[in-house]
């Protein structure tokens, strides 16, 4: 490919190719990016040959991009994870030296650490507010709460445009008769657990935070049915009811695999922290390096040709192409930063490297953009990924210990069962024992009549089962378990 015969969108303006080195290095890049690499490939099989071009390409992404990508991540993840381990290591050593650790290898504060739904509660001193109390630690008052957070969801997902009047006024009916219940729930947990217990628990900090909107949504835009004279307000007002949707993570309190997924979210926030200065950081910095270097120069005429800033009032508008400058571009630092954004997360950043290409040419838009995706993409959002797989380690860790618990439980039942079972045992034994008697025996009976005149009595042991004296209709009743159970 060559940029004078080929100075068009669809072959990308001549720009990528092999008929050198640094073009084959280019395009391959770009292709290992997975990034418009399908319109490199196309041409290449209809010059070339189309097997051997589709090969070519297939195998550059199964190991250019799976794998030799991929693996920035796993060199990533092992160095941060290495780290980790270190700095965790040098903290116990130092608790171990100031006599702050104990011997299982915690610290040697007496602090409990209770999850979520944990929190101990105490019951209330006032004998009319116990009822209350009762009530809402109910299981069945939970039960219920949950079914009407899954029937709210299902309701808001039911709003569509256009929308018949009659099915609109009964969907105001049920958001309306949610938003009570769950007012009154939030009304029953602050009588019933007192303002302080209620605000102890972050799922009623949640969920009263969302009750507050629903209300504050009711008194600005009020159903149909209450006020028939008010049209409405606008859409701002309306979407406080997309609110109630949050309220679904209350299911947390209960479904244990999606709690320690969302301890596991907030971890990660906090981790990546630092990380998030890092990015905004470099984003800056070349948001700067791109309003230097391509600033007023992104603009072109129908020919595709660029126009220099100082020329560009001397043509007609009409014979411009994007009048002032392309979608994405470097005149501001708004644009900039949302440019570079844009090149991060891969998407169409090639469209974006052959306009600044074509602008400044060929050397400094290659190398602006080589840097800003090597570094950017492959390392320092690497890096965010990295730290999501670090906190995510633990994830199977603690839904296998739930698991351990849940058999530890069924185990203890499968116990209690053969304890059960070894105590009819053992009172059958007690009530049927073996034992060893010795029993007299007359002459006559073990010798013949030749020998019956010997008339000497034999002590001869013999080994026989005999029921205790003690047999009750208990042992019976325990008896017959056994052979039905047998």
């Amino acid at each position: 490919m060559r940029k004078e015969d080929n100075y068009i969108p669809e072959l990308m303006y001549g720009y990528l190719g092999f008929d050198n080195m640094l073009q084959a290095f280019l395009t391959i890049f770009q292709s290992i990016t997975e990034e418009g690499w399908v319109d490199i490939m196309y041409p290449i099989m209809d010059s070339i040959n189309a097997i051997s071009g589709a090969m070519y390409f297939i195998l550059m992404i199964l190991f250019g991009s799976f794998l030799l990508l991929n693996l920035t991540l796993a060199v990533l993840e092992d160095s941060l994870s290495y780290n980790k381990d270190l700095l965790e290591a040098e903290e116990e050593e130092e608790l171990e030296r100031s006599g702050n650790l104990d011997d299982s290898g915690r610290s040697g504060d007496n602090s409990v650490e209770t999850g979520p739904g944990e929190l101990v509660k105490v019951e209330p001193r006032s004998r009319c507010r116990l009822p209350f109390f009762n009530l809402v630690n109910n299981p069945y008052f939970e039960g219920t709460i949950v079914l009407l957070i899954v029937l709210n969801t299902v309701v808001l997902g039911l709003d569509h445009h256009p929308m018949d009047l009659s099915f609109s006024y009964n969907l105001e009916i049920l958001n309306f008769v949610l938003t009570v219940l769950f007012t009154i729930e939030m009304v029953l947990k602050l009588i019933g657990l007192g303002l302080f217990q209620y605000l102890r628990d972050g799922y009623n900090r949640f969920d009263g935070i969302i009750v507050i909107f629903s209300i504050v949504e009711l008194g600005v835009s009020p159903p149909g049915f209450l006020a028939k004279d008010h049209r409405g307000s606008g859409g701002g007002i309306s979407a406080l009811r997309s609110f109630r949707l949050f309220r679904i993570f209350k299911l947390a309190r209960s479904w244990t695999d999606l709690r320690i997924i969302l301890e596991k979210i907030i971890m990660t926030l906090r981790d990546v922290s630092n990380f998030a200065v890092l990015l905004i950081l470099f984003m800056y910095i070349l948001a700067l390096v791109g309003m230097q270097v391509f600033a007023n120069r992104l603009r072109f005429d129908n020919d595709d040709l660029p126009v220099s800033f100082e020329q560009y009032n001397d043509y007609d508008p009409s014979e411009l192409q994007n009048k002032h400058q392309p979608q994405a571009h470097f005149d501001t630092l708004g644009w900039a930063l949302v440019t570079i954004f844009q090149v991060l997360s891969g998407e169409n950043w090639n469209v974006v490297l052959y306009d600044c290409m074509r602008g400044t040419g060929l050397f400094g838009a290659t190398v602006f953009f080589l840097i800003l995706v090597i570094m950017g993409n492959f390392i320092i959002l690497n890096l965010f990924l990295a730290i999501l797989l670090i906190n995510f380690d633990g994830l199977s860790e603690a839904q296998e210990q739930e698991a351990d618990i849940f058999e530890e439980s069924e185990a203890a039942l499968r116990i209690d069962d053969t304890a059960k079972s070894s105590g009819i045992r053992a009172c059958l034994v007690a009530c049927i024992k073996p034992k060893t008697t010795n029993i007299k025996v007359r002459p006559e009976v073990m010798f013949d009549e030749e020998t019956m005149s010997t008339k000497k009595e034999v002590d001869t042991p013999l080994e026989n089962f005999s029921f205790n004296g003690r047999f009750s209709s208990e042992c019976v009743c325990y008896w017959l378990y056994m052979m039905v159970v047998a």
